[in-house]
């Protein structure tokens, strides 16, 4: 999935992901494509929960990250693109954001 669109949400409590469970979540950012399909990742407090969710609880990816990951992510968001994010189905909490192809060295793109 292209990513085109993204919205940003901080807050600090136990979220229940549906059928997915619950884990006390730091932040998520909402990728959306152009045509509206939408990715969420979820930044979570490691120290906080024991596991992540073991399910996928509906029809979009939810991709779980740990909370001290959460500036990388951002950074590629607001300064690199495009970006694609992929998850992977068999293992649907496992996920990518990353650049949509090769790009040059160095600050002079």
């Amino acid at each position: 999935m292209q990513v085109n669109k993204y919205e940003i949400y901080l807050f600090h409590r136990h979220i229940n992901y549906g059928s997915a469970g619950g884990c006390w979540t730091t932040a998520q950012v909402r990728c959306r494509d152009n045509a509206g399909k939408a990715a969420l990742l979820v930044f979570y407090d490691p120290e906080l929960t024991a596991a992540v969710p073991t399910s996928r609880g509906g029809s979009s990816p939810l991709i779980f990250i740990p909370a001290n990951q959460y500036p990388w992510h951002v950074d590629l968001l607001r300064n690199e693109s495009p970006l694609s994010l992929a998850d992977d189905e068999s293992k649907w909490w496992f996920g990518s954001l990353r650049t949509a192809g090769a790009e040059p060295v160095g600050e002079g793109e």
